[in-house]
């Protein structure tokens, strides 16, 4: 499901109509020249093609290293954490969101997503993709105040309803 939506997004991330148009939107709220602004649509759009398709099985791995004694071995397991907050900073509206965002999704987490105020248009303008995320109630966005988040990941220790705000 994610390996689609990856490719999909990727791909009209690689239009020059699109990715124009996110440069510029880019331009608009953030200290960036252009070279700096499509440097981020590339960046964003590069991780999206490395993760379609099949690739996004090899995130969730386990590993063995060989210990000092005979039979001895160190096993290791990437698991999904369950609920984890998202807080992206201004100076990277599209790029931080996007990858910290889809990461979560693909290691089948349940992110609530928190974006600065100002970069709240190309926040929405994701949710293009993140739409079938909401509508399967996989994520959340919010565009509280970060102190509104704090509180609420302050109220609800790990492990505990901090998902369902």
């Amino acid at each position: 499901m994610f390996g689609e939506i990856s490719a999909k997004a990727a791909h009209m991330l690689s239009l020059h109509k699109v990715s124009d148009f996110f440069t510029r939107l880019i331009q608009r709220i953030s200290p960036k020249s252009y070279q700096q602004a499509f440097g981020e649509v590339y960046v964003t759009q590069m991780f999206l093609e490395n993760l379609c398709g099949d690739q996004v099985r090899f995130l969730v791995r386990s590993f063995a290293v060989p210990g000092n004694h005979v039979g001895q071995r160190c096993h290791g397991f990437r698991w999904p954490y369950g609920p984890v907050t998202i807080i992206t900073p201004f100076n990277f509206p599209l790029e931080i969101p996007a990858l910290q965002l889809m990461g979560a999704l693909y290691m089948a987490n349940k992110p609530v997503l928190k974006v600065d105020s100002k970069n709240w248009s190309k926040t929405s303008l994701l949710s293009k993709l993140e739409d079938l995320a909401e509508r399967r109630k996989l994520a959340n966005l919010t565009i509280d105040s970060v102190l509104t988040v704090s509180i609420a990941c302050l109220l609800f220790p790990p492990s505990s309803n901090c998902s369902r705000i």
